[in-house]
């Protein structure tokens, strides 16, 4: 008779203990296919506000047997193009469904519910890709702003200064709790050069009509979007957070949301992983 095998897509923060994320969607692409068919109530340029139901889009996949429908399913999740101010629910069930004790039909109903308590995280791209694409859109940003500043000097006849390089830069970034400090150095106008300790690689990024990075050729398609706690950015399917160099002193929210009361005065010591504040 065959299997079917049914998704919901929801703007929930699965890295945050399915915490409802609420923003603009910039771009929404899903195409459906033979085995897998789906429909989403939001489009691209839409948004989900702060009271509407978290899922907006629903995939079925069918198959021969259970695990072909699993196949279908994980090559549409794949295929499946989210990005805007939401975080959702895509990366974390590809992997979750390709999870053995999924595909052997071993779980239960709070299957789900222990891998939460066991802060169990989709897959992320590894350490040193996200540390080269988010060194390169930084540094595309300063050479925009710099070239614009380095014109402005000759259109009035000045000489530019020489802190307005177009050519070598440092950045500092923040990956999972490591600061890595990057060296940049651009050789053309598309190649760049980076350096970290003692390695060093060479990469060629073409800017996409839609302010995407297309990094070495048809290698890395890299997205990005601020956030309150950092960048988050996008390479290929999978997405990482290049966090702001904390400040102690400030107290910042990860999403958006009322401050109910501080649950310690002012002053008083913070001890680790201690609530200070109800939001």
């Amino acid at each position: 008779m065959g299997a079917v095998l049914a998704v919901r897509v929801t703007s929930e923060d699965a890295n945050d203990g399915f915490k409802p994320t609420c923003g603009v969607i910039d771009e929404l692409n899903f195409r459906n296919s033979p085995d897998v068919w789906g429909y989403f109530s939001v489009k691209s340029g839409g948004g989900i506000h702060e009271f509407s139901d978290s899922q907006f889009g629903h995939l079925f996949a069918k198959g021969d047997r259970r695990e072909s429908a699993i196949r279908a399913m994980v090559v549409a999740l794949k295929q499946v193009k989210i990005r805007g101010e939401i975080r959702t629910s895509v990366d974390y069930t590809t992997d979750m469904i390709q999870h053995e004790a999924f595909t052997g039909n071993n779980h239960h109903t709070g299957w789900l519910d222990s891998r939460i308590a066991a802060h169990v995280k989709a897959e992320r791209p590894v350490w040193y890709l996200s540390v080269i694409c988010g060194a390169l859109l930084r540094v595309i940003e300063q050479v925009n702003l710099r070239s614009a500043d380095y014109l402005g000097f000759l259109e009035k006849g000045q000489l530019p200064p020489a802190r307005l390089t177009l050519t070598s830069f440092e950045q500092q970034l923040v990956l999972e709790g490591m600061k890595y400090t990057v060296k940049v150095h651009r050789r053309a106008s598309d190649t760049f050069s980076l350096s970290l300790d003692s390695s060093s690689v060479d990469a060629v990024v073409r800017i996409l009509n839609d302010g995407g990075l297309l990094v070495d050729g048809l290698s890395h398609v890299v997205h990005s979007e601020e956030e309150a706690l950092g960048t988050r950015i996008t390479i290929d399917s999978l997405t990482c957070l290049l966090a702001n160099e904390s400040d102690p002193s400030r107290l910042v929210a990860s999403s958006p949301g009322k401050l109910i009361r501080y649950l310690l005065p002012d002053g008083s010591h913070v001890n680790t992983d201690q609530p200070y504040a109800e939001l």
